[in-house]
Order: C-alpha cells, then structure tokens, then sequence
C-alpha cells in the first residue's frame, strides 16, 4: 500500500485526513499540514486540540490576538455553558481570580492549565510534523520534555534559544500560528528537538527520546577512550 494508506500517528489504515496544527487554532486556513490519519487517532487528537485551544483561549499573552478572537468566543462559550463540560469549563474552575489582567477585549485572568493535557496536544503536533519530514511515525510513549515560555517576558532566553545553530527552519504553519524550528539526529533513532512558537507570544520546547542521545553520547565517550 502506499504511504498515505496509513496513519501517521499509529500505522493503522488511514479513513482521513487530520489537520497537524488544529484548524481551530489556524490563523490562515490556507497554510495548514494535514497527514492521513485514522478515526481513532483523529478523535483521540480532537479532544486533545479542543483543551490546548481553550488554553490559548484564555492565556493573557495569547487571548488579545483579535484575529483568533472568534475562535476565542466559541471556547468561551463552550466554558460559560451549564450543560457542557468543555475543557474551558475545567480551565475556569482552576482560574486564580487574584491576578487580573486588563487587554484590548476585556478584564482577563491567569489561568492554571493541566501541564500533561498540555503536552499531549504539544505531542500530537509534534509527531505529526515529524511524519511530515521524516515519513516515519514517531513512537507516543518516548521521553517527551517539554519548556514554555512567555517571549515578551523572557526575550533574552528565547532568543537564545530561537537561534541555537544545528537547527532546521524555521517553517511556518498557519501565517503567524505556528513557526518552528527542529533538529533530527540521524544517529540517534527517534531523537528530535523541537522549537514551537505560537502566535509570536509563546515559546514551547520539546525534547524527545533524550535519554536515547545521553546514551549515544556515553557509548561514543568510551568507544573513543583510548586503552591503556
């Protein structure tokens, strides 16, 4: 079969096509990756696209951006709903009311997301744009380490970061929704380092399978200690 036969998530037979970077976080519609996809894996990833919009919905940094505040309304919504339990719903619950923060569209709060709900949206990305460079489907239950940061509140850091050499980008998905920036060590199966900055506000890195690059790196310390 060929290689769109397939899902780029788990290898079972592809019924679909899924949208990588969510639509509900696009910016530009027109500039999206999509990877064959089965039904289980897209409804699996679509919950896990809804809890990472409500979290942009609702972050500071990203809340203002009047592009997506459409986008922003619908989990607003979706929270705010007495007969649903969204995951904005499970995000206000957890708000911290004591740091309001005034913005173009109104008074809004911190918010204290859950950091694994998180990263399993990050993962879903991020093993989706691997398919797309590597055409191999990258193993869910790796080590995945993963850094965020606020670029305006730590723009030394980031763009430290953003311009470490050894990396490839930076590609664009979405107009200004997503830019990043990889690394894929051939010599280090399933390694990657991944660079994620969405809407120009926020930072993510994510790191997989190091344990696997601290292994090559101590099996090359030995194998090049000359015996005595």
């Amino acid at each position: 079969m060929q290689l769109g036969c397939f899902c780029a998530y788990c290898g079972a037979p592809a019924k679909s096509k899924d949208h990588v970077v969510p639509k509900c976080l696009l910016i530009d519609k027109n500039s999206c990756v999509t990877v064959p996809c089965c039904n289980e894996c897209q409804q699996k990833k679509s919950l896990d696209d809804e809890y990472l919009r409500d979290v942009f919905a609702f972050r500071v940094e990203t809340n203002s951006i009047f592009r997506l505040h459409g986008q922003f309304d619908k989990a607003t919504r979706a929270a705010l709903c007495e007969d649903r339990n969204s995951p904005g719903k499970q995000i206000l619950r957890t708000m911290n009311i004591n740091e309001p923060v005034l913005t173009p569209y109104g008074i809004c709060c911190r918010v204290q997301a859950d950091a694994g709900r998180i990263l399993a949206g990050l993962k879903w990305i991020v093993r989706g744009l691997y398919f797309r460079h590597q055409k191999k489907i990258l193993n869910p239950n790796l080590d995945y380490k993963w850094w965020g940061y606020n670029l305006e509140e730590n723009e030394k850091v980031c763009n430290n970061t953003w311009y470490t050499p050894g990396y490839n980008g930076p590609f664009f998905v979405g107009g200004i929704t997503l830019a990043y920036r990889v690394m894929i060590l051939s010599e280090v199966p399933d390694f990657s380092d991944w660079q994620l900055v969405f809407y120009n506000r926020l930072l993510f890195m994510i790191r997989v399978n190091e344990e696997g690059l601290i292994r090559k790196a101590f099996s090359y310390n030995i194998s090049s200690t000359p015996l005595i």
